[in-house]
């Protein structure tokens, strides 16, 4: 295993969201189907939500990359709500994915399933997710 030391985690990320980097432009999408998610996952295994009012989000504009006190580089997209404006369309949301490139050049480059799923089913519900990246060395 390769341990990169903690004084490079910040400029690995930062080079991660550079322009033109591969998180440059992700975009955030919400997943409907019950999935344990793995580093095995790709894209064809994640089925999109289709509730009332869903569409993917507008590309991420990524913070600058910081060093939280345990090591752990950081940095965030701010929140991105997904809300239901009617009632025909129901889903339950477990998770949500980063994908850069346009449909069908998409590519999945990060994917996390909510701790608990979200139930949509009316035009009061929402998802509010806060896309993360983070990168940790061993010690």
């Amino acid at each position: 295993m390769t341990i990169y030391p903690v004084s490079q985690l910040v400029a690995m990320l930062n080079a991660l969201i550079a322009a033109d980097a591969p998180f440059d432009g992700a975009v955030c999408h919400l997943f409907q189907n019950d999935l344990a998610v793995s580093s095995g996952t790709v894209l064809s295994d994640l089925v999109e939500a289709t509730f009332d009012n869903y569409a993917p989000s507008a590309p991420l504009v990524w913070t600058a990359a910081y060093l939280d006190t345990g090591d752990t580089a950081r940095v965030w997209a701010g929140t991105t709500e997904f809300s239901m404006d009617d009632v025909t369309t129901p889903n339950t949301v477990y998770g949500w994915y980063l994908t850069t490139g346009v449909s069908p050049s998409e590519v999945l480059i990060a994917v996390r399933r909510l701790d608990e799923p979200v139930t949509m089913t009316g035009p009061l519900d929402a998802v509010v997710v806060f896309p993360t990246l983070e990168l940790q060395t061993p010690r």
